[in-house]
């Protein structure tokens, strides 16, 4: 168990499953669907891209207002590395496109098939092509910004770690200049002992300390901005925490968002009325 005899299997169940904090959960995942189907249907968007030979190393590209010198947003779902689909996230798309931004959604293989290691190169693999392709899609590969939620946010920083470097041997970051993290785990040493993700995921203390980015440096010094839910459990709020304090050297700013929740926070990404957004919209505009 952690070194913290109050950190039981119960306690780590309760603070780890946002979906015990958010009764309308469904509800809320249920409307991501229905938004993300319209968004699209109406977007100029390429579904499917291939970036790998794997069944699951598929990307889709949601072309910028106007191609040339677009900047990338480079996004990364959740889903506790077990689930979830980029489909379900297209809706976050049409407020960056409409500003002249790029998205690029990545799918990954997923829990316990592969390992979360495993789903990290695949990322790395998802980052690397989208550098050597961004010009086909009229974004400028020198402008490539990325954002994840929940699982999707440790993937994110998993990018920015010192010695990374993509399947051709770039490393990647050369490729990310800039980083914004939503509601991440960046130490699961926790999970090795959450009962309701154990079994999926598969960890131990070391595998969990080697894919955890509190372990590790930041390289290249891109800016990393961090967010977490204001009404989200004190575990979450502590690993964001974490990481501020782990990485201050390349820390651009903490974003605020008090009322929010692990669920109803994936939509602020989206809304231009957010701090959120106006924080990402930014950093795509930083270059």
């Amino acid at each position: 168990m952690p070194q913290d005899n109050h950190q039981t299997e119960e306690f780590l169940n309760n603070e780890y499953n946002p979906r015990l904090r958010v009764p309308d959960h469904l509800s809320v995942m249920h409307g991501w669907k229905k938004k993300s189907a319209q968004a699209r249907k109406h977007s100029d968007c390429e579904l499917d891209a291939r970036y790998g030979e794997e069944k699951n190393e598929t990307i889709d590209i949601f072309y910028p207002s106007v191609r040339g010198d677009a900047p990338v947003l480079f996004f990364i779902h959740g889903g506790y590395w077990r689930g979830l689909d980029k489909g379900d996230f297209s809706f976050l798309a049409p407020p960056f496109t409409e500003s002249g931004a790029a998205v690029f959604m990545p799918n990954y293989a997923l829990a316990p098939s592969v390992s979360i290691a495993q789903i990290t190169d695949q990322v790395a693999g998802a980052l690397e092509w989208t550098y050597l392709n961004a010009g086909e899609y009229g974004c400028n590969p020198d402008r490539i910004f990325i954002a994840g939620h929940s699982a999707g946010a440790h993937l994110a920083v998993m990018m920015m770690t010192s010695g990374r470097k993509s399947g051709r041997g770039i490393p990647l970051s050369q490729i990310v200049k800039g980083c914004a993290a939503v509601s991440g785990i960046y130490d699961l040493s926790p999970l090795v002992y959450t009962g309701f993700l154990k079994d999926d995921l598969k960890l131990d203390e070391k595998t969990a300390a080697e894919v955890s980015p509190v372990n590790m440096r930041p390289a290249g010094g891109a800016p990393l901005y961090t967010c977490v839910g204001g009404s989200e459990s004190g575990e979450f709020l502590r690993q964001t925490a974490m990481l501020r304090e782990k990485w201050k050297e390349v820390l651009k700013g903490d974003i605020p968002m008090p009322g929010y929740n692990h669920f109803n926070i994936v939509d602020a990404v989206s809304d231009p009325g957010s701090p959120l957004f106006k924080v990402i919209h930014e950093m795509l505009s930083s270059l």
